[in-house]
């Protein structure tokens, strides 16, 4: 009879531990998208940051399987550079992909956009809508 108490408390806690983990955020695949305004460039060679929100559901140091994005700006002009970017030396260069995706992030960090227009582009430049779908 002690034997069965112990092995049943133990089978108790074993199974509060395993759901512990297999509910955590962690183990839950999901994915979440966030949106920003971007910012109007009115200068050239000065860069403008547009900060996502943070997605529902993530947390920093969090698994990531891809990341996909989609920025726009009235026109296409010339000079126009775009990063998107996951702290301050990590970025890809998405100038000439509006919409993309990558598996290059693989933790997660606050995202945002730099946008910096350089000779020969014209401001000002209105920028529209960014978007970032984040799957974990």
């Amino acid at each position: 009879m002690k034997n069965f108490k112990r092995l049943n408390g133990i089978a108790v806690a074993a199974s509060f531990a395993f759901a512990a983990t297999v509910l955590s955020p962690q183990a839950l695949a999901g994915s979440s998208t966030s949106t920003v305004k971007l910012p109007t460039l009115h200068s050239k060679n000065y860069v403008y940051k547009a900060h996502l929100p943070t997605a529902a559901g993530l947390r920093i140091g969090q698994s990531v399987k891809s990341i996909s994005w989609n920025w726009n700006v009235h026109g296409w002009p010339r000079g126009l550079q775009v990063q998107l970017c996951q702290g301050p030396s990590r970025c890809i260069d998405v100038s000439r992909q509006r919409v993309g995706s990558t598996t290059k992030f693989k933790h997660f960090q606050p995202f945002y956009y730099e946008f910096m227009l350089s000779d020969p582009g014209r401001v000002p430049v209105a920028g529209l809508l960014g978007k970032l779908t984040i799957d974990w």
